[in-house]
């Protein structure tokens, strides 16, 4: 049963009780631009940490993190596309990565 709803916002995660209560930092020192890049789960909550290059688990019962895996291209921080996914059984996690955005412009002649 989930105990906390998290928030992302000036470049900390945060949480608060379900029941009410303070909201209280659970990761600071990230990237303001991440703010999608996070994912809440029953074993706690996979964030990237862009400084470090990882995705990382944080426990919500200690707060203590840990890494899952390295990464060796970071997403973007311009982009618009922010968003992590973790499967149900923890065995996949998806994170979005733009390599670049791009636009066609088409002529459309005759068209009325």
């Amino acid at each position: 049963m989930a105990r906390w709803i998290y928030n992302f916002h000036g470049g900390s995660l945060f949480r608060l009780p379900i029941g009410g209560g303070e909201e209280f930092v659970a990761v600071k020192g990230l990237h303001s631009g991440d703010w999608g890049y996070y994912a809440v789960t029953d074993r706690g909550v996979y964030y990237l940490d862009r400084a470090a290059r990882q995705i990382r688990l944080l426990n919500p019962d200690t707060g203590a993190s840990g890494k899952v895996v390295d990464l060796e291209r970071l997403p973007g921080v311009s982009h618009r596309i922010h968003a992590m996914a973790v499967s149900p059984d923890h065995r996949w996690l998806i994170y979005s990565l733009v390599d670049g955005l791009h636009g066609d412009l088409k002529l459309v002649e005759n068209f009325r």
